[in-house]
């Protein structure tokens, strides 16, 4: 990534190659983001080489609201986001998203289109990303011939633009613009703001692109692979687990989950992947019915967040983990996850073979063609701590990665980590600005690990182009264990007594 010379403060350029498989051949690529006065932005595209049927496409996570707004429940806004679209003769599908929920008494406003035509568009990230994301970490729209041309307005407001098929012979462009304003009074009724958006246009084609500072390139660690894929377990592998089976669900002939003679609730693979809305569960400590005690939890998502708003007393704003942003899973920083050594590479636990529900556990159950590694979590009817046993079925040692991102406040990102070490136990506490300070000066929470040696980090160590404490996130790497426990214990003391 590239500053501009001319417009250092405004625009940025992407420069490199796209390699195509089979071909020693690639599509070179220039980028140029240009954001204008008038509230007018601009991606273009330049494309070099040679090839048949290339296409662009456009993807952007839409918020459209305050930004306490926003990160308080982003599932729950976009159900509030009327997405329109148009069909221009020329510019083709334009996306209009208007915020229905009045933020401050204003209704933001945002159009996204094309300059060379958009042919394809979705409004969802549901459409975009599909419920098989969980499982490939792929698109299931980018190995389609055309986005879903669908206005689907759900819980994930994510819109994309398709361009032209091009026949890529020496060089092609691609224009995408977006539009904002703070305020929409009425409903989208109309294509409006064509004059704005070509005004803006023929400024921005009046700049000289000029290359200025060179930025360092924001990379994955070449140590990480794609997510461990898992297989689904055999009948005769479930029979010998769970035996005693009530209630079970089938589609066909396929089993999707069912209840144990105890009570448990077993999902197997098949069915997280038919469901919009992720298995999870809340885990609490005991005594939680009592007024005023002391009673730590977290919530477990079988798609591979293993503790997420793990807290102790008032869940908003004495949380020390984030909460889940996604039920796709598409942002892979939330809450607490783990990685796993193998074939020479660390691989993101995410879609187990099965996920079992219990009163206070759950358990995550990778099965690969090699091994079983098996992730309990649970919580304790006497003290505050959570535990997470993770282990090898076969005694094989791995070396693993885990990574939490740490809030201690309301929100992620808002203030900064404050850590200490005492001998193996991480100590976290609040900053002095943070909600929780004021009557809880003393919270802090504690978190060690047994059955393995353990080298702290942050998120440096996951990519290199970025600023250390930029995501919050504190790695550990964790030498080959075939065992392992990672416990997380939370104190308060009560500076005063209040209603929360």
């Amino acid at each position: 990534m590239i500053t501009s010379k001319a417009q250092s403060s405004n625009q940025l350029i992407w420069e490199g190659t796209v390699q195509l498989e089979g071909s020693e051949q690639g599509i070179g690529y220039q980028v140029v983001f240009t954001a204008t006065p008038q509230g007018v932005w601009f991606w273009d595209v330049k494309l070099t080489g040679q090839q048949h049927n290339v296409d662009v496409v456009y993807g952007q996570d839409v918020g459209l609201a305050d930004p306490g707004a926003v990160r308080s429940n982003e599932a729950y806004l976009s159900q509030y986001i009327d997405h329109t679209v148009f069909e221009d003769e020329a510019k083709g599908y334009v996306v209009c998203s208007r915020q229905n929920q009045p933020q401050g008494g204003a209704f933001p406003y945002m159009q996204q289109g094309s300059l060379t035509k958009a042919v394809g568009y979705s409004t969802d990230g549901f459409q975009f990303f599909g419920l098989s994301y969980k499982e490939t970490n792929q698109p299931e729209s980018l190995k389609r011939p055309t986005l879903a041309n669908e206005t689907y307005q759900y819980e994930f407001a994510y819109t994309a633009l398709q361009s032209e098929l091009l026949n890529l012979n020496g060089e092609a462009q691609v224009v995408f613009y977006g539009l904002a304003k703070p305020n929409h009074a009425e409903g989208i009724s109309a294509l409006e703001f064509g004059d704005e958006v070509t005004a803006a246009w023929n400024e921005v084609q009046a700049l000289t692109v000029e290359n200025g500072d060179t930025l360092e390139q924001v990379k994955l660690s070449s140590f990480l692979g794609e997510p461990l894929v898992t297989l689904d377990l055999t009948q005769d592998e479930i029979h010998d687990l769970f035996p005693d089976r009530h209630q079970e669900e089938h589609s066909g002939e396929e089993l999707l989950s069912f209840f144990t003679g105890s009570y448990e609730h077993i999902v197997l693979k098949a069915k997280e992947l038919l469901v919009e809305r992720p298995h999870g569960h809340i885990l609490m400590s005991g005594g939680n019915v009592q007024l005023g005690a002391q009673v730590i939890t977290t919530t477990s998502y079988m798609y591979g967040i293993f503790n997420s708003q793990l807290v102790i007393g008032n869940t908003n704003f004495n949380k020390m983990i984030s909460n889940a942003r996604n039920a796709l899973n598409v942002p892979k920083t939330a809450g607490q996850r783990i990685y796993v050594e193998m074939d020479g590479q660390y691989r993101l636990l995410t879609m187990p073979s099965l996920f079992e529900i219990g009163f206070n556990y759950v358990r995550w159950i990778y099965k690969t063609a090699s091994d079983t590694i098996i992730v309990t979590n649970y919580t304790g009817a006497h003290t505050t701590e959570v535990s997470m046993n993770v282990r090898s079925t076969s005694g094989a040692a791995y070396r693993y990665l885990v990574t939490n991102q740490i809030t201690m406040n309301v929100n992620e990102y808002e203030y900064p980590l404050h850590m200490t070490q005492d001998g193996d136990t991480l100590i976290f506490k609040a900053d002095p600005q943070a909600i929780s300070a004021g009557t809880y000066p003393d919270l802090q929470y504690r978190m060690s690990v047994d059955g393995a040696t353990v080298n702290v980090g942050d998120e440096t160590l996951l990519a290199s182009g970025i600023r250390s404490g930029s995501a919050s996130l504190v790695t550990l790497s964790l030498k080959a264990s075939a065992e392992w426990t990672l416990k997380v214990q939370g104190y308060w003391k009560v500076k005063r007594i209040a209603e929360w």
